[in-house]
């Protein structure tokens, strides 16, 4: 048995990292990864190396898991060494240009036959190459770890799926030869309610998918050598025929355990109405939390001006709460909805905050504060180090606008140190920045233009990344139809407010490259450039904003969920702990 040290030194700082980092991992489907016999875990990949410490730290039966590494980096004596106890292994990338007698043609042969014979046998060589310390490694009842989406990225869902992993069973379904393999692939999706926040939610692995067995393919692999039919004797034909339809299973499940919206606006207005709904996106149960955020559709609705405010309201009050840094839970807390009625019957009328009307609520909160900092303030005085190793680490070593670098070092530089949070400071400071916007009007500097305010009602969304492919969309211009509102993701995901474009990827593994079947363009990207951090005058003017959005936003949804069409709904939402006024 291989010791493996640094392998266990890293799964150790794993279990620090997703235990102290984040607050909460759920995981389920555990029962569909197997004791032992070869397996490849194929999972969603929008954290970097945090996805890694997330599937070393959770894997059932704690089972070594293998990622892939360039070949080129185990040359290093000392790095190869470092690697192979770590358990990477090692892959090459496109070895063409090789030759080898099996592929040259012989004397007998047609020129056309021996193209066609070379470029066969060519890219049968090529992939067998690529795959061979792969093969080697399941062949020892190993795990290896594969990211079919080739990057991290941050996007509204997955953009692309590569058939590397299947490509990786394919080729050891052929070194074993026709008898049983034994190979499984599970799909894996990690979620996480928001990867770059401290203490925030992992919803996953949320699932191990449904176990995908290669002996099910074995006998298309193998042509009949009886056949007179060229395509069945084509062996590169039959294995890509074959890692097609492994790979539709595959991102067909990674697909389904995850939430995929059309656009960032979507995804932002889903984020605000579980606030508002939940008052706070921690009291919905962690299992629940994709589920209300994406389910099933079954009809389809027209698109309505209801559905269009709807969206646009709940986008633009998420946007003025980035742009002022203010959560939703902390503002309700001191400026609590007026009145406590049912909105979906009573409208929401303007509120205007005063002195009194701000001091108060934090007055009543200050007991039981003041209560929770004494009790806490011992794990409080150890969780310390942890936020400030991670808040640095992401400073230092993130790179700006990298979504996915700044979670990773936030998550590591937190694990090691361990990690607490600092709710009632929230609360003082959205107090501060309530009193300078409402009580102070003589600093608040010269209002702010309605197209000046506009820049600020757009919500962030993270920069393009270079390894994605994309295309525009020759469709950019339509409107997609409205889902059936059977869940508040494909409820207000049908007004598109951004143009359309389309992302997809290939296979960098593959000698030959072939697409999968690409499905419809559904992505988007924003139209406008990002604008600057807002300065203090600005942000007094943004407060007053958000103030009078949150109302609308919320009057709109608690009314829209109100319709008769969304009873099953709203029931639905009610019985995980929504607050549905109907």
């Amino acid at each position: 048995m291989e010791l493996k040290l640094v392998y266990r030194a890293l799964r150790k700082v794993s279990d620090w990292t997703v235990g102290g980092f984040y607050e909460e991992c759920w995981v389920e489907g555990e029962e569909n990864v197997p004791e032992d016999g070869p397996l490849i875990i194929a999972s969603t990949h929008h954290n970097e190396i945090i996805d890694i410490a997330t599937l070393a730290a959770t894997i059932p039966h704690r089972r070594h898991l293998s990622f892939w590494a360039k070949s080129t980096m185990f040359a290093n004596p000392i790095m190869g060494a470092i690697l192979s106890s770590s358990g990477a292994i090692p892959v090459r990338r496109n070895p063409n240009g090789s030759s080898s007698p099996s592929a040259l043609p012989s004397s007998s042969d047609s020129p056309t036959t021996s193209t066609h014979k070379r470029q066969k046998n060519g890219a049968d060589l090529t992939r067998a190459t690529l795959f061979a310390e792969t093969s080697r490694a399941l062949s020892r009842n190993q795990v290896v770890g594969v990211f079919p989406e080739g990057t991290s990225y941050t996007q509204p869902g997955i953009v692309q799926v590569m058939p590397g992993a299947a490509w990786a069973a394919v080729e050891y379904g052929r070194a074993e030869g026709r008898g049983e393999t034994g190979l499984t692939i599970v799909p894996v999706a990690i979620v996480y309610t928001d990867k770059s926040r401290y203490r925030s939610r992992v919803h996953g692995p949320r699932r191990y998918g449904t176990p995908i067995h290669i002996d099910d393919y074995i006998p298309e692999l193998y042509p009949n050598p009886t056949s007179t039919s060229e395509a069945e004797k084509d062996t590169d034909a039959v294995s890509k025929a074959a890692v097609k339809k492994i790979m539709v299973r595959v991102e067909g499940q990674m697909k389904a355990m995850t939430i995929n919206a059309p656009d960032w606006d979507t995804i932002c207005a889903v984020s605000v109405a579980r606030s508002i709904l939940w008052g706070d996106e921690r009291r919905l149960a962690l299992k629940d939390w994709v589920d209300v955020s994406q389910r099933s559709t079954v009809d389809e609705l027209p698109q309505t001006q209801q559905t269009r405010e709807l969206k646009l309201a709940l986008t633009q009050y998420h946007a003025l709460l980035q742009h002022t840094n203010t959560k939703h839970s902390i503002l309700t807390s001191l400026v609590p909805l007026s009145p406590p009625t049912p909105l979906a019957l009573v409208p929401t009328p303007r509120v205007t905050p005063t002195l009194p009307s701000l001091t108060l609520p934090l007055l009543l909160h200050l007991p039981r504060t003041l209560l929770t900092v004494t009790l806490s303030t011992p794990p409080l005085i150890m969780h310390i180090p942890a936020y400030l190793t991670g808040s640095l680490a992401a400073r230092l070593l993130a790179t700006p606008g990298e979504e996915e670098g700044r979670a990773q070092f936030k998550a590591v530089g937190g694990g090691v140190g361990l990690a607490g949070a600092v709710g009632g400071l929230q609360r003082v400071i959205t107090y501060h920045k309530l009193i300078r916007a409402y009580i102070y009007p003589g600093t608040r500097g010269p209002p702010l233009s309605q197209a000046e305010l506009e820049v600020y009602k757009r919500p962030l969304a993270p920069p393009k990344n270079p390894f994605i492919k994309s295309r525009v969309s020759s469709s950019a211009s339509a409107s997609p139809p409205l889902l059936a509102a059977s869940s508040l993701e494909s409820s207000i995901s049908s007004i598109s407010l951004t143009s359309s474009m389309t992302l997809s990827g290939s296979d960098s593994l593959s000698a030959d490259p072939s697409p999968l079947p690409s499905p419809p363009p559904r992505f988007s990207t924003p139209i406008y450039q990002p604008p600057p951090p807002p300065s203090a005058a600005v942000q007094r003017h943004l407060i007053k904003s958000l103030i009078e959005v949150r109302a609308q936003a919320c009057a709109l949804l608690c009314t829209y969920l109100a319709r008769d069409e969304m009873r099953e709904m709203s029931d639905y939402l009610r019985e995980r702990g929504a607050n549905v006024y109907v």
